[in-house]
């Protein structure tokens, strides 16, 4: 799975924001203190792996007006590209997943999707 584009709706500091990634191996993301590093890495975490089970709308709350998620572009192995949505105020912050042609996925195929991968494997290997 790669990360082709992020679009940030609301989250901490962010808001209606988006970032088309290059097609490249390796993206490096750099910037200054408070510039919003972590917040990106703990947003791409969100999305994949849900807000929080408590204060669902405290764990980096949209500014106002705006809603409090977004969505993930990725692309599978076969060159499938599939849109990760997640908002804290819809189906209690579950994931919906979308592919190019339409067909909407939840969350079994988003776990097909990265690799059966779990949260703690994604903090602790890629993030």
């Amino acid at each position: 799975m790669k990360i082709r584009e992020l679009h940030i709706d609301g989250f901490g500091q962010f808001r209606d924001w988006t970032l088309v990634l290059p097609e490249a191996p390796v993206v490096v993301i750099y910037g200054t203190n408070e510039a919003g590093k972590s917040t990106l890495l703990n947003y791409i975490r969100t999305i994949l792996f849900g807000f929080p089970k408590a204060n669902r709308t405290s764990h980096y709350p949209a500014r106002s007006g705006a809603n409090h998620g977004g969505f993930l572009k990725i692309q599978d192995t076969a060159g499938n590209i599939f849109q990760i949505e997640r908002f804290s105020s819809q189906n209690k912050g579950a994931a919906t997943v979308r592919s190019e042609t339409g067909i909407v996925y939840g969350e079994p195929q988003l776990s097909s999707l990265i690799g059966h991968a779990s949260k703690n494997v994604f903090e602790n290997v890629f993030a």
